[in-house]
This record gives C-alpha cells, sequence and structure tokens, in this order.
C-alpha cells in the first residue's frame, strides 16, 4: 500500500512520530489529520510519501522486519533508509 501524507495539514507541531506510531498500529491511516490519499498496490510493504514541513518530499518503507522501528520513530527509520544527507 502507498500511504501519502503531507504533515503542513497537521495542525500538530509535536507529536507527529507518536501520532505516525499511533495510526501505523491501528492501520487507521485514512483518519489521520495529514493524509492526502493511500493506494492499494496489493504488496506487504507499506510505502510513505511524506511532504514536510519544509516541502521536501520523504520516502519510507516500512516491512514486517523494520515495524518496530517505526513505531517508535519514523524518522529516525526514514534517516536510515535515507543515508548520509549532505
Amino acid at each position: 500500500m502507498n500511504v501519502f501524507l503531507d504533515r503542513s495539514l497537521c495542525n500538530r507541531r509535536a507529536g507527529c512520530e507518536a501520532c505516525f506510531g499511533n495510526h501505523l498500529l491501528s492501520e487507521d491511516f485514512h483518519l489521520a489529520d495529514c493524509i492526502l490519499h493511500t493506494r492499494d498496490t496489493q504488496r506487504p510493504e507499506l510505502v510513505f510519501k511524506i511532504r514536510d514541513r519544509d516541502q521536501s518530499l520523504k520516502t519510507l518503507v516500512v516491512k514486517n522486519e523494520n515495524f518496530d522501528q517505526a513505531l517508535a520513530s519514523w524518522v529516525w527509520l526514514w534517516e536510515q533508509q535515507a543515508g548520509p544527507i549532505i
């Protein structure tokens, strides 16, 4: 499944990671304030396209192997997946 989020739509300035973790655990991103849309890809992984507040686009892939890391911190997991940023 692809999930498209826009953080500028959310009124929360803090707590994004906790909110993301709650929606991930509940599988209810359709209820998130920042949701744009979802697309069913018939694949087991979740691919998040996240437009950040600085207008950058972040791609995050959540699989069974990194699900707990995504629950703890999507930002940390994205940093691990994105590699060094220069």
